[in-house]
């Protein structure tokens, strides 16, 4: 597992989105986190095209790679039921298609928010996990937010 610690880098901050109404009758959108971990970087498309900070591909614009360690509790949770246990099925991918993950770029406030798109087990050593983002936006460096 020491070969792709070199690539481990970057802090990536994995999220649950939470909407809360406002006052014009929309949802305001605010992020928890839900795991902080190093992952490495791979820029997927050569050509990011932006309108007004907003990415208007439809296709996912980075894939990270992250431990399979450390997200395997990602997804553990308390059940629905009415009792006090924990949900401890384990997930076939601990990474859902609801998260955020935030990219730091220096410093825990600045950097960009992806959606996830989707993740992959890497076939070979089951060691670690490929997940697709979709660029959002860029906070703490002066774009739009």
């Amino acid at each position: 597992m020491t070969y792709i610690a070199p690539k481990l880098k970057y802090r990536a901050h994995f999220q649950k989105g939470v909407y809360t109404p406002n006052d014009e009758g929309g949802l305001d959108i605010s992020y928890t986190d839900l795991k902080v971990c190093w992952c490495g970087i791979k820029n997927v498309s050569t050509y990011i095209q932006a309108v007004r900070n907003e990415s208007i591909t439809d296709v996912w614009t980075m894939e990270i790679l992250v431990r399979k360690s450390s997200v395997e509790r990602l997804g553990v949770g308390f059940s629905a039921g009415f009792s006090i246990g924990v949900d401890s099925i384990p997930d076939i991918n601990p990474v859902k298609a609801d998260m955020f993950c935030f990219i730091e770029a220096g410093t825990p406030y600045k950097g960009r928010l992806f959606k996830v798109v989707g993740s992959q087990l890497d076939e070979e050593n089951k060691e670690y996990l490929k997940v697709r983002l979709k660029e959002i936006e860029e906070h703490g460096t002066g774009g739009a937010e």
